[in-house]
């Protein structure tokens, strides 16, 4: 039975190879360039052809499910057991110990709602801050390259009866119109990429929102504490795994930003970790749950007089960047 994919999804799609608007055709889609991707339960299934693998399982994972040569992925899946199998890839090491789960692991998201605004999670998995987010107001699209996942998430935002949409596609050729977008926002994504590749990211970010829309990002600081120490750990082990943690010194951070966005600051996100979140406090495990309160106090002491230096030593950053107005050619 061929799901089709939201209206008013459809209206925000591209090509991601030749950013050409796309028709849609039954359990097909298709662009003016005559570029053709599936559409499964109701998920576009826009990835481009011709980048090397981000994560090299997940893009063979999804691509070996389309075309029938690895385990066929059910329209109807498990949410609470794929959301346990991935909890340590999707929320970090503090919940690796993890005995169950009693709960879906919603985020907080970050911003608060003005009105009717559109949110782009890039890398979302499941969708925890998408779902997040939507409780709060926000519309919300989630691209990733996991077709499992956004079918996993698929479930859950309808079982919510929340307004979140998911696609899967790659975060260096979103499929996303230029400036359809409020906030693009990344968490614990983009820190895994090689440095040209999170450029590449966050240029299309930016290009996806608006004028005056703003990109979130979280990443890891080199300087941190706890990343410090895995920094030296890595060298020594002269680590290979695609998945490592790229690291990144503020002073890079906001050149970063600034060259592929707009005007950058930074913010602490937390200490000690590099997914230090506190709304999961109710089910962590004793020793993680400890550190996500002693990095709660430490960013209440940032924010005092004389606290600021702290937050050279957080482990975990915003990039907040700020799209410039784009040129727009006056009214004949």
């Amino acid at each position: 039975m061929t799901v089709p994919i939201a209206t008013d999804l459809r209206e925000l799609l591209v090509c991601p190879v030749d950013r050409t608007p796309i028709t849609a055709m039954e359990n097909w889609l298709r662009c003016d360039e005559e570029h053709t991707y599936p559409i499964v339960g109701g998920v576009p299934v826009l990835l481009p052809g011709d980048l090397e693998p981000t994560l090299p399982d997940v893009f063979a994972a999804t691509r070996e499910a389309l075309d029938g040569t690895g385990p066929s992925i059910r329209l109807e899946v498990g949410t609470d057991e794929f959301i346990r199998q991935w909890i340590v890839r999707t929320n970090g090491n503090l919940y690796r110990r993890l005995t169950g789960l009693p709960r879906l692991p919603i985020a907080r998201f970050p911003i608060r709602c003005q009105g009717r605004e559109r949110v782009l999670d890039v890398g979302g998995n499941w969708g925890r801050w998408s779902l997040g987010a939507a409780r709060d107001g926000f519309e919300a699209i989630v691209v990733d390259p996991n077709l499992e996942a956004t079918l996993v998430g698929t479930a859950a935002a309808q079982a919510m009866g929340l307004p979140v949409h998911f696609i899967v596609g790659d975060a260096r050729a979103l499929p996303i119109a230029e400036g359809a977008i409020d906030i693009a926002f990344s968490y614990s994504v983009l820190q895994h990429f090689d440095k040209v590749d999170t450029g590449t990211a966050l240029r299309e970010m930016g290009r996806t929102a608006r004028s005056g829309g703003r990109v979130l990002v979280q990443m890891p600081n080199a300087f941190g504490v706890r990343q410090a120490t895995n920094r030296l750990r890595q060298r020594g082990a002269r680590a290979t795994n695609p998945f490592r943690v790229r690291y990144w010194t503020p002073r890079e951070l906001t050149r970063l930003g600034r060259t592929t966005v707009g005007p950058t600051k930074l913010a602490v996100d937390g200490y000690f970790s590099l997914n230090p979140r506190p709304e999961d406090l109710d089910f962590l495990p004793t020793e993680a749950a400890f550190l996500v309160r002693l990095s709660e106090s430490l960013k209440a002491v940032t924010k005092t007089p004389g606290g600021g230096w702290l937050r050279w030593l957080a482990d975990s950053l915003w990039l907040d960047a700020r799209v410039p107005p784009r040129f727009e050619p006056p009214l004949s």
